[in-house]
C-alpha cells in the first residue's frame, strides 16, 4: 500500500490483523455498486516466517 491511500484506518487495521475485509469500491457506472472481499490466508512461506498467523513480533 502506498502513502497516497485513502483507505480508512479501521479497514487498514483489519488487513494488518489478518481479518476478513469487505469494502465498497468505485463501480464502473453510477447506477451500480461494487465490492471487494479480501480474506487473508497464510501460506507455507508465512508459516516459516511467523508461526502464529499474522501475529509476528520481530522483537
Amino acid at each position: 500500500m502506498n502513502d497516497t491511500s485513502n483507505w480508512p484506518t479501521d479497514k487498514l487495521t483489519a488487513l494488518r490483523l489478518g481479518r476478513r475485509l469487505v469494502a465498497e469500491v468505485l463501480a464502473t457506472r453510477t447506477d451500480r455498486r461494487a465490492f471487494v472481499d479480501i480474506t487473508p490466508r497464510q501460506t507455507s512461506r508465512d508459516s516459516k516466517a511467523c508461526p502464529a498467523p499474522f501475529r509476528c513480533n520481530p522483537h
